[in-house]
């Protein structure tokens, strides 16, 4: 059985995003997946952000999620969640110099 996602008050960013209706490609939330193939769906979703018109949107808002919560998953704007995090830290010590 899935879990369907919900997403309330979704930005209206997200309607024009090119993963639309792609939620098992970004965020397969259920579904156990071995390295290999967690690498083959993320190489075809960070494909998809490549031509995303809503890009830098996905980044902002994944960073903000990145810095306020743990449980954050799957692709956003062209990165995984590991890459997400480290940007995250090397924003802050940047901004911050901490």
């Amino acid at each position: 059985m899935r879990t369907k996602r919900i997403f309330y008050d979704k930005p209206e960013w997200m309607y024009k995003a090119s993963c639309m209706g792609m939620e098992d490609l970004f965020m397969p939330l259920e579904k156990r997946e071995t390295g290999s193939e967690r690498l083959t769906r993320e190489r075809k979703a960070k494909n998809v952000c490549l031509k995303c018109p809503v890009d830098k949107e996905c980044l902002e808002f994944a960073l903000t999620f990145a810095s306020a919560s743990k449980y954050l998953a799957g692709v956003w704007a062209g990165k995984n969640i590991e890459e997400l995090r480290d940007l995250y830290e090397e924003l802050k010590h940047n901004l911050h110099g901490i």
